[in-house]
């Protein structure tokens, strides 16, 4: 797996990972905690627009990439709120209301609140799915790397071979060596071949990765 060299930073997702970096200046900090909450607000906020919240038209929807994998897990999270989770909050809101007095009942607003928030994570993962585009490594260009794929690479710097999937950004995991397509590694990987070295940009600089195996 990719270090961490000294005045480097983990790989994250997130395009603003490593902007709240330790520094020996307070004001330096300070400002990097205001550059940090514009660019989420930013980044929110140009994603409802792209999703179509609050828009007039209302037509603009994003595409969700998945593997068949991801769709499944996806689906079966999906299944279960349905099937079960419902019931048991709805008996949970059931035996609350049994106590009494609404007004200050503590279990029945937990109940509510567990209910309004997995009907929020329906409509989520619904909308998901709805939206998704599965793609099998199967139709990815011979010998490219592509969604889905299983990349084995020699990192140059290090001297240590780690394994790649290349995944949906719902399905990233960085434990798991499950990078999204928009992740620094992902977006170095995408399209490369066996034998091709791709640079990977860091905070601390360029770590190169040779690319071994595509499966």
């Amino acid at each position: 797996m990719l270090k961490v060299k000294e005045g480097q930073y983990p790989l994250t997702n997130s395009p603003f990972y490593g902007i709240l970096r330790p520094s020996k200046s307070v004001g330096s900090t300070v400002s990097r905690a205001v550059l940090f909450v514009f660019l989420c607000f930013r980044h929110i906020t140009m994603n409802h627009k792209e999703e179509g919240f609050g828009m007039a038209e209302g037509n603009a929807v994003e595409r969700i990439v998945l593997t068949p994998e991801g769709k499944e897990k996806l689906e079966r999270e999906l299944n279960e709120l349905k099937t079960v989770r419902r019931v048991e909050i709805a008996k949970e809101i059931e035996n609350a209301r049994s106590f009494g007095d609404l007004t200050e009942n503590a279990e029945y607003d937990e109940a509510k609140n567990a209910q309004g928030r997995m009907e929020s994570r329906i409509r989520e993962l619904e909308d998901m799915l709805r939206n998704a585009e599965v793609v099998e490594q199967s139709k990815q260009k011979d010998g490219k790397v592509g969604m889905g794929s299983v990349v084995t690479v020699f990192d140059m710097e290090y001297g240590e071979v780690d394994t790649y999937t290349i995944v949906g950004a719902t399905e990233a995991d960085m434990k798991a060596l499950k990078v999204s397509t928009e992740s620094p590694i992902g977006k170095a990987l995408m399209g490369a071949s066996v034998g091709d070295t791709v640079d990977v940009p860091t905070p601390g600089g360029i770590i190169q990765l040779r690319i071994d195996k595509i499966n």
